[in-house]
């Protein structure tokens, strides 16, 4: 992997891991295609890391969904695993 590029590791609802490198996929150690990937992305499950104020701690969010805000923006709801406190994550554009 050359320098500069971003990796992330997924996991599909199916229970696959995929690592996202760039514009790149990979399951398994072999490249996806283009619209695998595109069908790929719909279905992907993330964990999204946001604060939670009540217990005053980054916790990976339950039933993450992604919604959009009145100004467009788009943004992560969910709840936190321990207390069940509603958490939200601005993401970028």
């Amino acid at each position: 992997m050359t320098a500069g590029i971003k990796s992330s590791l997924l996991i599909t609802p199916d229970g696959k891991i995929v690592r996202r490198a760039g514009n790149a996929a990979y399951i398994g150690g072999e490249q996806i295609g283009r619209n695998a990937r595109k069908k790929l992305k719909s279905k992907m499950a993330a964990a999204v890391e946001a604060y939670c104020v009540k217990c005053k701690a980054k916790r990976n969010m339950k039933e993450a969904n992604q919604v959009t805000m009145a100004n467009g923006r788009k943004a992560m709801k969910g709840k936190c695993p321990e207390c069940g406190t509603g958490m939200f994550k601005i993401l970028g554009k």
